[in-house]
C-alpha cells in the first residue's frame, strides 16, 4: 500500500530478474547493475500459483451445468480421471477419438471440476491454436520449458527450485491435447524432467496426465525423414506408452447436428481419416453428394462457416 518511488524502482528490478530467471538468468550476472533488495517473492507469492487459482463457486456452477450434458462415453473417462487424482494414483491417460468426439468439451468439463475444489489443473497444447480452446491453456513449450532442439537426453530448462518447479509440485491434473503431433523424446523430456522435480519415480513424478488426440491426424514432422523415422518418433513408439491406459470416445457428436451439409462434411472428414476421399495421386477428393456451389474442400468449408477461410 502507498508504494515509494524506491519501492516501486526495487519491485520493478524483481520482475526484470523473473523474466530474466525464466531463460536461466539472473541480475547478478551483471555485477554493474542494481539488484532487488525487498523481498518481493515472499510479499507477493509464486504468480505461477495465484494464475492457477480460478473462483471455486464459479467453477463450480460451471461444472453443475456441463457435467450431466456429458455422453456416456465422456463420462466414463471422466469418472476414471476423477478417480485417479482424487486417489493420487498418477496414471497417465491417452483420450483417443476422432474430431468431433467431444475431447475439447470434457477437457474444460474436467477443469471446471477439480478448480472448483481448489485443485490445480495445468491445460497445454501442441500448439497456440490447440491451446487457445483449454482454459488457462498454453503451449507444452513455454509452459515446461522444454528445449527446441530435443533428443533422447534432453531435460527441460527450468531450475529445480524455481517457480515452476513449485507450481509442479501441487499440480494435480495436466491435460495435454494435440500429443500425437509432438516428437516422442518431448513427452519422455518432461516425464524425466518431472521425475527430478518431484522426487517421484512414477510416471510423470505422480502427476495425473490426460494426454489426448488422435493418431489419424499428423504425426510428428521430421524434416526429409522417411515414413519409418516419422512413426518412430510417435508417442506409440516411446517407453512410456506400454504404462498409459487409453480412452476411446467413440460418438461423434457432430453427426448428430441437423445441418445436412455439416453432417456431411464430418462424415467427410471420419472418411478421410480412413483413407478414403484421396486421388491417385494422394490429393483429397470430395464426393458428389455434397451440395456447394464448387465440388471443392474450399467452396465446401466457406457452406458451412461463411467467412472462415480454408487455411483457417
Amino acid at each position: 500500500m502507498d508504494p515509494t518511488q524506491e519501492d516501486v524502482f526495487d519491485y520493478g528490478l524483481y520482475l526484470i530478474d523473473r523474466i530474466l530467471q525464466s531463460s536461466n538468468q539472473s541480475l547478478h550476472e551483471w555485477p554493474m547493475l542494481p539488484f532487488p533488495v525487498g523481498n518481493w517473492a515472499e510479499l507477493i507469492g509464486n504468480p505461477l500459483i495465484r494464475d492457477q487459482r480460478y473462483n471455486v463457486d464459479e467453477q463450480a456452477a460451471l461444472a453443475a451445468e456441463n457435467i450431466p450434458r456429458l455422453n456416456q462415453g465422456q463420462r466414463a473417462a471422466f469418472d476414471e480421471i476423477v478417480k485417479a487424482v482424487d486417489e493420487q494414483s498418477g496414471q497417465t491417460f491417452f483420450l483417443h477419438g476422432p474430431g468431433g468426439t467431444g475431447k475439447t468439451f470434457l477437457y474444460k468439463i474436467l477443469s471446471y471440476h477439480f478448480c472448483s475444489q481448489g485443485k490445480i489443473v495445468l491445460c497445454v497444447a501442441s500448439s497456440g491454436i490447440a491451446a487457445l480452446l483449454l482454459i488457462g491453456g498454453r503451449t507444452a513449450h513455454s509452459c515446461f520449458k522444454i528445449p527446441l532442439k530435443i533428443h533422447e537426453e534432453s531435460v527441460c530448462s527450468f531450475p529445480k527450485n524455481g517457480e515452476i518447479a513449485d507450481l509442479l509440485c501441487i499440480t494435480d491434473l495436466i491435460i495435454w491435447d494435440e500429443a500425437p503431433m509432438q516428437h516422442r523424446h518431448i513427452h519422455e523430456c518432461v516425464n524425466c524432467t518431472f521425475q527430478d522435480v518431484r522426487g517421484n519415480d512414477k510416471l510423470f513424478g505422480g502427476i495425473v496426465v490426460v494426454f489426448g488426440g488422435d493418431f489419424k491426424q499428423i504425426l510428428p514432422v521430421i524434416v526429409k525423414g522417411s515414413h519409418a523415422q516419422v512413426v518412430g518418433a510417435n508417442l506409440q513408439h516411446s517407453h512410456l506408452w506400454h504404462s498409459i491406459t487409453v480412452l476411446y470416445l467413440t460418438q461423434n457428436m457432430r453427426l448428430n447436428t441437423g445441418n445436412d451439409v455439416e453432417r456431411q462434411f464430418a462424415e467427410w472428414q471420419l472418411g478421410v481419416g480412413h483413407g478414403n476421399f484421396t486421388d491417385a495421386s494422394d490429393n483429397i477428393t470430395l464426393p458428389d453428394h455434397f451440395h456447394c456451389p464448387e465440388n471443392t474442400v474450399e467452396s465446401l468449408i466457406d457452406t458451412i462457416y461463411p467467412g472462415v477461410s480454408a487455411t483457417q
